[in-house]
This record gives C-alpha cells, sequence and structure tokens, in this order.
C-alpha cells in the first residue's frame, strides 16, 4: 500500500540522505513503554472524546439534524460486512497495527516533521492534520479526523516519542473496530 511505501521512504530519507538513525530522529526510544502505553491510552481516549464531540457539534448544532448512517470510511465498510472470519482478523491486524505505524511514520514522522523544521510547530500540526484528514477521503469525517491528527501531532510534540501516537492511533482504531465487532456501531 502507499502508506507502507511511505513508510519505507521516510526510514531510508533519514537514514542515506540526512544519515541520522530514524530510531533516534523520531524519538522511538526515549520513552519507557509504560510511558508510551499510558501517554497513548490518555491521547486515544481524549481523541475519542474529542472526534465524538466533534461529530455531534457538526450535526446537531451547525447542521441541525442526526449523524447519517453511512458515513464510514470504505474499510469500516468492509469490516461491518466481513462477517467473523478471517477477512475480519486480517483487518482488525492491520487496522490496529499496520495503518497505525506506517501512518504515523508518514504524518507525523514525515509530514509534520519537515513541515516543522520549514514553517514552525502550530503550522506544522496544522499542515500534517489537514494532510490526514484528507487522505482519508471521507468528507464527513474530515473535521473529526483533523482533530485527532491535532491530537496525535501534539501528543509527538509533546512526548518527543513518535511511539506515543502510535500507541494511541492503534488504541483509537481498536476501540472503534470493537464497537463495530460488538454491535455498537451498526
Amino acid at each position: 500500500s502507499d502508506l507502507i511505501l511511505g513508510a519505507v521512504f521516510l526510514v531510508l530519507y533519514l537514514r542515506l540522505v540526512r544519515g541520522v538513525s530514524p530510531v533516534a530522529a523520531l524519538g522511538l526510544g526515549t520513552l519507557s513503554i509504560g510511558k508510551v502505553i499510558k501517554w497513548g491510552l490518555v491521547t486515544a481516549v481524549v481523541g475519542f472524546v474529542a472526534t465524538q464531540g466533534v461529530t455531534w457539534a457538526v450535526y446537531q448544532v451547525l447542521l441541525g439534524q442526526p449523524q447519517p448512517q453511512e458515513t464510514d470510511q470504505q474499510v469500516v465498510q468492509t469490516f461491518k460486512h466481513a462477517g467473523q472470519g478471517t477477512l475480519r482478523m486480517a483487518l482488525f491486524v492491520l487496522c490496529s497495527v499496520v495503518v497505525p505505524l506506517s501512518e504515523e511514520l508518514l504524518y507525523r514522522g514525515f509530514i509534520f516533521g519537515i513541515a516543522k523544521y520549514f514553517a514552525g510547530r502550530w503550522p506544522a500540526i496544522i499542515f500534517s492534520s489537514a494532510i490526514f484528514a484528507l487522505a482519508h477521503e471521507n468528507a464527513m469525517a474530515a473535521l473529526p479526523l483533523f482533530v485527532l491528527g491535532v491530537g496525535f501531532a501534539l501528543s509527538y510534540e509533546r512526548s518527543r516519542c513518535l511511539w506515543v501516537p502510535v500507541v494511541a492511533h492503534s488504541v483509537f482504531n481498536l476501540w472503534n473496530l470493537l464497537a463495530l465487532a460488538l454491535g455498537a456501531g451498526q
């Protein structure tokens, strides 16, 4: 997928062009596992509450209507119709491991990092979060995804460890998939 290719590009860019260790450049070894999990969970919970609040505000306050049933991303629609088999398990792994790692490498590790270098922290947070939201190709979820991207960027900026938003992203996705699997999102 394009995300995995982007993540590989980032690692090669850091190592071959910049001559730095990707682990050091992305702060991957700077926090203990306990702190990574703690701050990742906090970020995921805050992100979940914020995205739910933004979604509610958009529909109830701005549009004056309930949220439509079918605003899901393609992968969520696939998950809903996958049944209980191998495809659903593959989507669990993809969405809770592969996607968070590759997206955080790309959007926070690369795009945010480059934008911060040239434009400063807040423009980089806004830019990388906008790219993150737009890349999901879901107009109905763009604002909540932007808010989520801001949270992930702030957690990375504050912790200086890319594992924090990776864990947060993973927990956020897993939480949503579990809700779907248990019937709360259907």
